[in-house]
């Protein structure tokens, strides 16, 4: 319907030939509210950390902004 939304985007690397990282969304959004929940996982390693995966939830309210959770 016009009320929901999906996303996908994607970091890729073309010189190593690697995804750096991924993610998907599902939004719906009407006249006063915003709501969207979405995944995102990342393939880079920084130091012993290495790839991981994360969960958003972001709620907003037209008057008042937005609020956000990872």
């Amino acid at each position: 319907t016009k009320k929901w939304r999906a996303s996908f985007g994607g970091l890729r690397d073309l010189n190593s030939n690697t995804n750096l990282s991924q993610t998907a969304a599902l939004t719906y959004q009407d006249n006063c509210t915003f709501f969207e929940v979405g995944y995102r996982r990342q393939d880079t390693q920084d130091r012993r950390l290495g790839p991981n995966d994360g969960f958003e939830i972001r709620i907003g309210l037209s008057t008042l902004g937005m609020v956000g959770s990872q």
